[in-house]
């Protein structure tokens, strides 16, 4: 990948960008570059509807989350972007270790008109 990651088939077979573990970008990012980097990973996943879920919400609450929540949202954005919409939309029910208050924020956003 363009950015250090690699290519590999999902559970489903779908061919997908996995990002450099989160380690590699933020032992030298300034606090700046890494919401930088956040908002591009947000807007450019690969599947529309995510894109523009998390790409607007990004836009918008990622300059007022601390460092607890900006660390959740990175990751979210580990996961697959078929298992992020099911999720946040609740079409399947959020595993435990990702349903937080960052989870819910993110919902209450969809809800914005």
């Amino acid at each position: 990948g363009a950015q250090g990651g690699k290519v590999a088939a999902d559970r489903r077979g779908t061919r997908r960008y996995i990002p450099v573990p989160l380690m590699e970008y933020t032992m030298s990012e300034t606090p700046d570059a890494r919401r930088k980097r956040l908002l591009f990973q947000s807007c450019h996943r690969g599947m529309r509807e995510t894109d523009i879920i998390l790409g607007r919400f990004a836009a918008r609450h990622l300059d007022d989350l601390d460092e607890e929540r900006i660390e959740r949202f990175e990751a979210l954005l580990e996961e697959t972007d078929v298992d992020l919409l099911n999720w946040i939309t609740g079409a399947e029910a959020m595993p435990a270790h990702l349903d937080h208050d960052l989870v819910d924020l993110i919902r209450d956003f969809l809800k914005t008109p």
